[in-house]
Formats: structure tokens, sequence, C-alpha cells
């Protein structure tokens, strides 16, 4: 065995380094879009939470009700018009100069905890609007704070739909596999008989011995060493391709890189001399690439996608007592579409680490479901200009 070989003692290590290596680019966005979080409510609740409550523009309103309550009651009208005329005048002064950060004190509306809940509307792009800034040095933060918020958000959204779309696509690959080798298994019974079968089964057993025997992960030394039937078809063929191609499918599983580099899944641990942080800037560079590939029926997602607000749908009441089943429904679609009217939001920020967590990964979700509506929505428009010419349309060219 090459002494760079891992002994069986050495293996677990080299999975877990293997993992951590895989995990590293999707910890790192976690753990930038937190750091994030916590510094942007950090900052909102210092300029924010530390104002002074503008108490001259509150006292200006209410000595404007006065004044109507005043007017109404020393004008010659009869009782009940003083207090039609009042009510109408007190509702209008209320309409135009109530202002909403009048209803809480700063340092309660701007806690910790809201202002966290605050800077995760902000970057998520939903927006509820129930609290926002109000000073000048509050805005600027916004808007700057928005500003690398978003493209943040953006590119973990990207990461997460990456891991959704790549689970979601082994999954439906298999299923469709095991019901296509049932389908085959059944329609082969129905031909050959049990017979047939049992005498396939023992030549494909003793075509695949060798192959049995290859699953360990070996070098090429090993291999020639260990495997003298594959050295002895290199021998008599004389193919080095050959040679090369069975080792490789047998051993291992590639991935092209950039630069004529290979990023290894499954193959001898000599290739573990590649360096790491090219595997992690490769991972970076190919954020978003697994998603444009997702190739499932669309009816499959929306079904996911039904099947995830509605699992918000019966948790979210459990702490907003106020909210039927359907106003939660609501209020994820709501949400996860980036929509945020803002007419029912949660009273409880205290669980907004759980909520954000939801968000996010539904968000995801919902980027999938639009991701595959505009690809059949594209391939519905270029069928339907298609039929109405006639099939004779041809691609554009600049040079034309």
């Amino acid at each position: 065995m090459s002494k760079d070989s891992p002994t069986p003692q050495q293996k677990p290590c080299w999975k877990c380094i293997q993992a951590f290596w895989i995990s590293f680019p999707h910890v790192c966005l976690v753990c930038s879009v937190v750091l994030y979080s916590v510094i942007g409510a950090g900052v909102f609740h210092y300029i924010e939470g530390s104002r002074e409550m503008e108490i001259t523009e509150l006292k200006e309103f209410l000595d404007k009700l006065w004044i109507i309550a005043l007017n109404s009651s020393t004008n010659n009208m009869t009782i009940m018009g003083n207090e039609s005329a009042f009510k109408e005048m007190a509702k209008e002064a209320l309409v135009q100069d109530i202002k909403p950060e009048w209803k809480q004190k700063p340092e309660e509306q701007w806690s910790f905890m809201s202002s966290l809940f605050f800077c995760c509307t902000v970057f998520t792009t939903v927006g509820y609007g129930h609290i926002y800034p109000v000073t000048i040095y509050g805005k600027i933060a916004c808007m700057v704070y928005a500003t690398v918020g978003i493209p943040l958000m953006l590119l973990l959204l990207a990461d997460f739909g990456d891991i959704l779309a790549g689970l979601l696509s082994r999954t439906y690959r298999r299923a469709a596999l095991a019901c296509n080798r049932q389908w085959n298994k059944s329609t082969f019974y129905g031909q050959t008989g049990k017979s047939s079968l049992t005498s396939a089964k023992s030549n494909l057993t003793s075509t695949t011995d060798s192959q049995v025997s290859m699953r360990e992960p070996l070098n090429i030394t090993d291999v020639i060493k260990t495997q003298a039937s594959v050295k002895r078809k290199y021998l008599k063929m004389r193919n080095i391709d050959l040679f090369e191609l069975i080792v490789i499918k047998e051993n291992q599983k590639v991935l092209p890189m950039k630069g004529g580099k290979f990023q290894r899944s499954h193959s001898c641990p000599d290739l573990d001399l590649v360096s790491r942080i090219d595997c992690v800037m490769y991972k970076f560079g190919k954020i978003g690439e697994e998603l444009d590939r997702l190739d499932v029926p669309i009816t499959l997602i929306v079904l996911i996608m039904v099947i995830y607000i509605m699992c918000g749908a019966f948790i979210l009441p459990i702490w907003e007592e106020d909210w039927s089943t359907m106003d939660a429904f609501y209020f994820c679609f709501v949400t996860l579409t980036t929509i945020g009217f803002g007419d029912i939001i949660p009273k409880h920020p205290n669980y907004f680490l759980l909520l954000f967590v939801y968000t996010t990964v539904g968000m995801a979700i919902v980027c999938m479901a639009f991701k595959l509506g505009q690809n059949r929505l594209v391939s519905f428009y270029k069928q339907c200009i298609t039929c109405i010419s006639r099939g004779k349309v041809t691609k554009y060219s600049g040079d034309n």
C-alpha cells in the first residue's frame, strides 16, 4: 500500500476533512449573513433607539386638538352639532398629522431584537413597513446597509437553492430510476421468466467480481500490484487509453475544473495533494449553476412550496395566538414571495430567529419554483413563435 494512502484508522479523519472543505463555502456565507445582521442590529439600536422622542411635534398636535375642541364649544351650535363637528375635525387631524412612532417609545420600538428583525426585513427585501428609521443618520445607514446586505442575501439564497436543487434532482432521478427498474423487472419477468433472470444474474456476478474488489480507494500502483486481471488486459491489448479508462471508471469520478485541474469526489487518495483553497474558490465560483440545471416537473416544486407554506401556517399560530391558520398561510405566502404588505406582522420578535430560518429556506424553494416557471414560459413562447412562423424563424445573428 502506498505511504500516502490512508489507513483504515485514518479514513474517518479523511472523511471529516473532506466534509469540512465541502461545507466551508456554505458555512462562510451563513456566518457572513448572521454577522452582518448582528452588526446592523447594533447600529440601528444605537441610532434609532437612543433618539429622543419628538415631544415638540406631539405637543403641537395635542394643542391643535385642544383648539378644535374649544372652537366647537364656543360656536353657537346645538350640543349634537358641537359633537359631530368636533368628531369630524378631530378625525381629520388624526388622519393628517398623527405619526406611528408616537405610539411607542424609541427604546421599546428599537430594542436589539426588534432592530435585528428590521435588518432581516431589509436585506430579504420583504419590508413590512411597521418599523422604519426616522432620523437622518438612520435613513442613511439603512440605504448603505441595504446596498451591501441585499446582494449578500441573494448570494445566500442562490447557495441554498443549489443545495436544495441538487438534493431534489438526485431524489427525483433515484425515484424515477427505481420506478423504471421496477417496470423493467416486471416486464422482464413476463417475457423471459425466472430461469432467464437467474442465468443473467449469474453472468452479471461473474463479470463484476473484479469491480467489487475495486470499490475501496486505490492509487495507480496498488491497482497494478493487486488487480492482475486489469494488468493482463492492458498487456494483452496494448491499449493505454483502455487501461486508463478502466482505472478511472472504477476508482475515480472526476469533474473538470478551470485551468485543467480536477476536483475529486471518489478517487485515489494521492489526489488529496491538490490545494484545498482552489477547491473552495471553485465552489464559490459555481454558486447558482445547480439551480440553473434543475429540471424536474414544475408541479413537484409547486407541491413542495404549498406543503412548506402549510407547515408554516400550522406552526405560526402557536406563538401568534391572534392569527388564524388562514392568516398564517397568507402571511407566509406574502413573506416568501417578498411582497410584504405589512397588514399582518408578527408581534413576537423574540421568535424571529426561527422565522428567519423558515423564510430563508422558503425563499430558496420559491426561487426554484419561479426559475422553473420562467424556463417553462420561455419554452412555451418559443413553441408559439415557431408555430406562428411555421418553423421559418431562425436564430438572430449580429453579423447579419
